[in-house]
């Protein structure tokens, strides 16, 4: 990437990154999980950088495919717990 490259994705990142990492955290509610995707994130959109139309529109559906990605189980990104962290249920009354 050339400078002007670089110092445009710089002010990018400066511009969106807090949002970027919000967006994370509305699927993952786990603040420190959001930062991870936000910055995995950005490293995909830095690589692609030139090529992007729309850096922000590419860089917010990378950080939904993340969240759904690791919601499946690749890494644990969803807001819900694993089912073996919940607690058992009640037993059932008797009668």
């Amino acid at each position: 990437m050339s400078p002007a490259d670089d110092e445009a994705f710089e002010a990018f990142v400066r511009a969106n990154a807090t949002a970027l990492v919000r967006l994370a955290g509305a699927f993952t509610g786990d603040p420190g999980v959001s930062e991870e995707v936000a910055q995995a994130a950005l490293e995909r959109v830095f690589v692609r950088w030139r090529r992007l139309d729309d850096p922000l529109a590419y860089t917010r559906q990378v950080v939904v495919n993340m969240c759904r990605d690791r919601g499946r189980g690749a890494a644990g990104c969803s807001a819900r717990p694993a089912p073996s962290s919940l607690p058992a249920p009640p037993p059932a009354p008797r009668r």
